[in-house]
C-alpha cells in the first residue's frame, strides 16, 4: 500500500515531539508522502503552544520540498456538550482541524455524556477529523458517532491504539471497538473491510 498523506501529526511546538516544522517536511518528502498535516495540539494540553501560534501560520508556506503542506491544531474536546479549546476566529485561520478527547483536560461524564460531546464535535462545520475516538481515553457508544460522521463527512481516525483495551481511565470504559460496531451492524466480513468503510464516510 503506498501512503501519499499523513494530516495528523506534531512538532515541537506541541511539547511532546522532537523535530521542527521543515525536518518534519523533509522527512515526509523523503518518504515520499505528496501531502503532510501539522496539527499541533491546542492550549488545553500542557506544554504546547500559545493560541498566537495559530495566528501566525499564515506566514509558512504551504509548499517544502515538492510537497504540500496542511497546518492546522488537534482541538480538545473538553466535555460532553461537545465544547473545544480553541475559538472559531483562529479555528478560521486553520488549513486543517481535527478535534479528540485527552485525558490531560477532558471532563469525564457518563458514557451517554461522552458519546453527545462526541457527536457535537463530529457536527461542528469547523472540525474536518475526529483523532483517536477508539483509544479507549473515554467510553464511548461508536455506533451513533460512525451514523454522525457518515451525514456530516467527518473523518473518524484509525489509528495503532485503535484496537487496543484500555489501561486506566477515571471510570470504566466501554472496550468493544469501532471496528466490532460496523462488522456487527454493517455486516462486515474483515477489519481491512471496516477499515475501508471508515475511509469512506
Amino acid at each position: 500500500m503506498k501512503i501519499e498523506l499523513d494530516v495528523h501529526t506534531h512538532t515541537i511546538a506541541s511539547g511532546h515531539a522532537f523535530s521542527t516544522l521543515q525536518e518534519m517536511a523533509q522527512a515526509a518528502a523523503g518518504k515520499g508522502l505528496k501531502v503532510l498535516g501539522i496539527t499541533e495540539h491546542s492550549p488545553g494540553i500542557p506544554g504546547t503552544c500559545h493560541p498566537i501560534y495559530f495566528r501566525n501560520l499564515h506566514v509558512v508556506p504551504r509548499r517544502m520540498y515538492g510537497l504540500e503542506l496542511l497546518l492546522g491544531a488537534e482541538i480538545n474536546i473538553l466535555d460532553g456538550q461537545g465544547n473545544l479549546d480553541l475559538d472559531e476566529d483562529y479555528m478560521k485561520m486553520l488549513d486543517i482541524r481535527i478535534a479528540g478527547i485527552h485525558s490531560l483536560c477532558y471532563k469525564h461524564g457518563t458514557i451517554d455524556e461522552n458519546t453527545h460531546g462526541m457527536v457535537q464535535a463530529i457536527r461542528n462545520p469547523f472540525i474536518h477529523i475526529i483523532s483517536h475516538p477508539g483509544d479507549g481515553t473515554a467510553a464511548l457508544h461508536f455506533e451513533p458517532m460512525v451514523v454522525a460522521a457518515k451525514e456530516h463527512h467527518t473523518l473518524l481516525e484509525i489509528n495503532n491504539s485503535s484496537l487496543k483495551p484500555p489501561v486506566t481511565s477515571p471510570m470504566p470504559v466501554r472496550t468493544i471497538s469501532p471496528f466490532s460496531v460496523c462488522a456487527r451492524n454493517m455486516k462486515c466480513r474483515s477489519s481491512w473491510e471496516v477499515t475501508r468503510i471508515f475511509r469512506l464516510i
